[in-house]
């Protein structure tokens, strides 16, 4: 049933996420203010993670779509994820074991407001494994700007919303054939992309708790 809602298409990497995956999702499939599909990428895990998702995906056949790929490392399986994505006004991207709040998607919807080729990006709200918050990140201090963005990324990626027009700009990356080693990040790439064919609106609130724990990648 249509709600009104802007659509949104978070696009989730996985890899030997089992244990905090589940949390993680439950708070994308409760955000409030917009609609969303969670298209997620299993980047070859071995551990019970892709059994989990096939679980949430009998649950919420309409919201979520889980693909199982071969092991390519988190930076092609995010710049796949363009590919493999649902048509929507805005797409986010989302780590596999961070919390998010309630309003994330909605609160960058509206900041971003009628932009168009643009993307939001936020700080965040570390914490460790035991949830204890460690820090907050903070962006306006170095004045972001394209020269940043190519110099030394700044953004983390699993806050990013941008419209369908970035992403059309941005999915030409998914088909680069390119050693893991060398590489860019799907965040520096987006970024650097923004911040040369459209614009990037930059938020010192912290909508995600992001997890620190001693076996991330």
């Amino acid at each position: 049933m249509d709600t009104g809602y802007r659509t949104v298409e978070v696009l989730m990497s996985t890899y030997n996420g089992e244990i905090n995956v589940g949390r993680q999702l439950e708070s994308v499939l409760s955000q409030t203010g917009v609609q969303v599909h969670v298209t997620i990428r299993d980047d070859g895990s071995t551990d019970g993670t892709v059994a989990l998702l096939r679980a949430y995906e009998e649950k919420y056949p309409s919201r979520i779509t889980v693909h199982e790929g071969l092991n390519v490392g988190y930076k092609h399986s995010f710049l796949n994820l363009l590919d493999l994505a649902e048509s929507a006004d805005f797409y986010a991207f989302s780590d596999q074991d961070d919390v998010w709040e309630h309003n994330k998607l909605d609160a960058a919807i509206s900041m971003i407001g009628s932009r168009s080729r643009v993307l939001y990006v936020s700080t965040l709200d570390i914490y460790n494994a035991h949830m204890e918050m460690l820090s907050s990140t903070t962006l306006s201090q170095n004045s972001p700007s394209i020269y940043g963005a190519f110099s030394r990324h700044r953004y983390a990626g699993c806050t990013y919303v941008f419209d369908r027009k970035l992403k059309e700009s941005v999915s030409i990356f998914s088909h680069l054939d390119i050693p893991d080693e060398s590489m860019p990040s799907h965040d520096s790439l987006i970024a650097r992309c923004a911040y040369s064919c459209g614009e990037v609106v930059v938020d010192e609130n912290a909508y995600i708790r992001h997890i620190r724990y001693p076996s991330s990648v």
